[in-house]
């Protein structure tokens, strides 16, 4: 018996539905000596996308003040939410997250 699955109303065998799920961990690991702008901004670079949302993103997530200290500084929740604004590049229809 094979199952119909579908994501975001595609197959979800296929690469363009994948594309459309973001999955944060409940640890999500980042480099210590990084701000939380430049450790966004490399992902949004690695999506093809603009550094310069980096702001965008952590101030949508609560750390637009704490944006230019480091990863190693941030409590347990601040990297957290460091994850969830990773997590939010590509405007993602369907966002999973592991307590």
């Amino acid at each position: 018996m094979e199952l119909d699955v579908r994501t975001a109303e595609l197959d979800a065998r296929h690469a363009a539905a994948r594309g459309q799920v973001a999955y944060l961990p409940e640890n999500a690991a980042f480099h210590p000596a990084l701000t939380g702008e430049e450790q966004i901004g490399h992902f949004l670079s690695l999506r093809g996308e603009s550094p310069k949302g980096a702001r965008v993103l952590l101030e949508r997530v609560g750390l637009h003040d704490a944006a230019r200290r480091r990863i190693g500084t941030y409590s347990k929740g601040m990297r957290q939410r460091v994850g969830l604004a990773q997590a939010l590049i590509g405007k993602p229809k369907l966002l999973v997250l592991d307590e």
